[in-house]
């Protein structure tokens, strides 16, 4: 079910984080018109904050027992911002939370243009700053951007939830963090890459997979989707203790997983520096990079000497994952990666 108007009183946890630290969800005690007191609903918003209205979607009331106390509380999918629409509303929510607009310049925003003041600060910031006393051009601007962008997010939650709302297995958490990753463009990154998902908490290849081919159609040999198994097979070689793999393993792995050969895939990706070679074996960047920064320390200690460097011919002295972000490598360690 979905409760609609539900204002935002208070949030009591509004970092609630899984094990890798993403978000998962936020706490608050909520207050609804047709309520005769506040209730604690549990769920994921976007960018939660006190005096918000908000519609609970797809919730669920549930026996809670903390410190031996029960209570009833509402477990929700998502919560969507709602506008407000009523003068005293709209004042509230900008002295609340837009920046630079404190009681003064709330009032004199509400008494001059009523219920339109957020379309007016929206569409004509100029002209609401020539009209207002305390309000700069500067300001309104940022006001109606921030605006936009709220609004925007709103509607990327929407498309998100047609888009991955009914896949089975995907966290509670994704939508709220593909929208802070990418913002308003959310849904359309994932519609041109879904495998993009795999860099979210709880989303292996096997779930952006099933969006990939079930949801968006997405040509199996695509070449998002062969890179992609291309890095959940390196990610799996190197949970098993080795840091470069045989290329040839790379794509008979590959070939078993998506039933096709990822030979161009692994050319394209060490061309774009995102996979490192070594003669007939392969690994991340970032992998060889931190192999490279250990084998500067080793042979620094093992010489009792400090380690001379060069600037790194990856990046030219810019700072990559392959130098760890130095801009310089040591110039000896390459021998002694061959011993590691």
């Amino acid at each position: 079910m979905d409760l609609k108007s539900c204002t935002i009183r208070k949030i009591m946890f509004p970092k609630i984080a899984d094990d890798s630290g993403a978000p998962v969800f936020t706490i608050a005690e909520f207050w609804h018109p047709d309520a005769t007191t506040t209730f604690t609903g549990k769920g994921s918003i976007v960018n939660p904050r006190e005096g918000l209205t908000v519609t609970l979607t797809n919730g669920t009331w549930k026996k809670h027992t903390f410190r031996g106390k029960t209570t009833q509380q509402f477990d929700f999918e998502f919560g969507k911002v709602e506008a407000p629409t009523d003068v005293a509303g709209i004042y509230r929510y900008l002295v609340k939370h837009a920046r630079f607009v404190g009681p003064g310049i709330g009032q004199r925003l509400v008494d001059k243009y009523g219920e339109k003041t957020l379309d007016e600060l929206k569409n004509n910031p100029t002209r609401v700053a020539f009209e207002i006393k305390g309000l700069t051009r500067e300001r309104a601007i940022t006001i109606a951007d921030e605006l936009k962008q709220n609004e925007e997010n709103e509607r990327a939650m929407v498309e998100l939830e047609g888009l991955l709302g009914d896949v089975a297995g995907l966290p509670k958490s994704l939508i709220p963090a593909v929208i802070r990753e990418y913002g308003p463009a959310a849904a359309d990154a994932i519609r041109e890459n879904p495998y993009r998902l795999t860099g979210f908490s709880g989303v292996g290849f096997t779930l952006a997979d099933r969006v990939a081919i079930d949801k968006l159609e997405i040509a199996r040999d695509s070449m998002y989707r062969k890179q992609a198994a291309v890095r959940h097979v390196m990610g799996e070689i190197m949970q098993s203790g080795h840091v470069w793999a045989a290329r040839a393993q790379v794509v008979e792995d590959c070939i078993g997983l998506i039933g096709f050969n990822v030979e161009d895939a692994i050319a394209m990706m060490i061309e774009a520096s995102s996979l490192a070679e070594r003669g007939e074996h392969v690994t991340t960047i970032g992998a060889a990079g931190h192999e490279r920064k250990i084998a500067s320390v080793v042979r620094a200690l093992l010489a009792g000497t400090t380690a001379e460097y060069v600037t790194c011919l990856e990046c030219f002295g810019a700072g990559c994952d392959a130098c760890g972000g130095l801009g310089k490598v040591d110039a000896a360690a390459v021998e002694i990666e061959e011993v590691i």
